[in-house]
């Protein structure tokens, strides 16, 4: 919760540091993953952030939304001015963010949503199982180097035939 937060916030910094509209569209496309980790979980936000600033369009990469600069659409926008309000709105939604992680993510959420209902001992085996790993899509090389130590692992034996076990 905290990292992810972390990087959140380097990337909402990163965006800040914009000095040209081009430098703007650049780095908000490069950095919209790590935000939209910690924000916009509704996409309401980013809709109405459009709605107000003509110059931020809500576009889709396949089933994924991307909230992009419009450079043909700057005119009369300060850069500035959009800075601010894409800063203002972001953390807005790392309030709202925050307080869901809290509920659910803490200590007590876990406790709470997990333990008291029972689901607390299969979730254990489950993760203390030596099968699972665990990435985050901010550390893409540390995950290609678990999938591929896990590649390079023999399969182990294979059963001669398929039970319907």
């Amino acid at each position: 919760m905290t990292t992810r937060r972390g990087q959140a916030e380097a990337a909402l910094a990163e965006i800040s540091a914009a000095q040209s509209w081009e430098d703007f569209a650049e780095r908000l496309e490069a950095n919209w993953l790590c935000l939209r980790s910690c924000a916009f979980d509704s996409l309401q936000a980013a809709r109405e952030l459009c709605g107000r600033l003509p110059c931020f369009k809500l576009a889709w990469k396949g089933s994924r939304a991307w909230l992009r600069v419009e450079l043909g659409n700057v005119g009369g926008i300060r850069l500035g001015d959009a800075l601010g309000a894409l800063d203002k709105v972001v953390r807005t939604e790392f309030d709202a963010s925050r307080e869901s992680d809290e509920a659910h993510l803490s200590a007590e959420g876990f406790a709470r949503d997990v333990c008291e209902d029972g689901r607390w001992l299969c979730l254990f085996e489950v993760m203390r199982s030596s099968a699972v790993h665990v990435g985050s899509i901010h550390d893409l090389e540390g995950v290609e180097a678990t999938l591929a130590a896990l590649a390079a692992q023999p399969a182990g034996p294979v059963p001669p035939a398929s039970s319907l076990e």
